[in-house]
C-alpha cells in the first residue's frame, strides 16, 4: 500500500484529492513513446494521513480510483508537461483516534488540467479544474453534501523528461464555486 501525506491539509473538511489526483494523472499512466499525443491508463491509489485541526487527532484511510485516466502530452518546448483529464471516485474513512468514531466521505468528479505555464526549468504553474460532488456519511445517515467546481493553481516540477510524473511543489490558489461548506468532519466526529 502506498502511503501519501496530503499537503493540502488545511482543506480536509472538503474533498481535496489534489496530490493523489496528480499522482494518478501524471504518475499512474503508462509511459508513452515520445511521439504519442495522448496517454491512457487507470489506477487505484490507496493513501493514509492524519490531522489534528479539530483539537483531536483524526486518522484517514482513503482510496482514489480513476478507471479511465487520460493525459495529453505538452507541445514543442513544453513536452514534459502532461495535461490530465480524469474521472475519479474517492472514498475516505475519517476515524477519531481514541473513540473509533468514524465518518466516510464519498466523492465523484472530473479533474482537468486546463493550462500549464513554464515558470523556470522544469517547473510549471498548472491550472486545474475539479468538478466534484461529495457526501459525508455516518452510520446513522448522510450528514452533508457539497458540489461545484474547485479551480486550483499549483507549482509542479515535471523533472524535464518525457515520462509522466514529477514532484508537487506548492498550492498557489484555490477558488470554490457552487455549494461548499456542507461537509464538516470535525463537527461530525465531535463528542455529543
Amino acid at each position: 500500500m502506498t502511503v501519501t501525506e496530503n499537503p493540502v491539509r488545511r482543506h480536509r473538511r472538503r474533498p481535496a484529492p489534489l496530490v493523489v489526483a496528480l499522482a494518478v494523472i501524471v504518475g499512474g499512466l503508462s509511459v508513452a513513446p515520445a511521439a504519442a499525443e495522448v496517454i491512457r491508463g487507470s489506477d487505484i491509489s490507496p493513501y493514509q494521513f492524519s490531522y489534528d485541526d479539530c483539537g483531536f487527532t483524526v486518522d484517514v484511510d482513503g482510496v482514489f480510483s480513476s478507471p479511465h485516466s487520460m493525459a495529453r502530452v505538452g507541445r514543442r518546448n513544453d513536452a514534459s508537461a502532461f495535461f490530465g483529464h480524469d474521472r475519479y471516485d474517492l472514498t475516505e474513512t475519517h476515524t477519531r483516534r481514541g473513540t473509533d468514531t468514524e465518518v466516510v466521505i464519498d466523492a465523484h468528479g472530473l479533474l482537468h488540467d486546463i493550462r500549464a505555464t513554464r515558470i523556470s526549468g522544469s517547473v510549471f504553474e498548472f491550472t486545474m479544474m475539479d468538478v466534484t460532488h461529495a457526501e459525508l456519511h455516518a452510520a446513522d445517515g448522510t450528514l452533508g453534501r457539497e458540489d461545484g467546481q474547485i479551480r486550483r493553481t499549483f507549482l509542479f516540477d515535471t523533472l524535464g523528461d518525457d515520462t509522466p510524473g514529477g514532484v508537487f511543489v506548492e498550492l498557489l490558489t484555490e477558488r470554490f464555486s457552487g455549494r461548499f461548506g456542507g461537509i464538516d468532519t470535525c463537527a461530525a466526529l465531535a463528542e455529543p
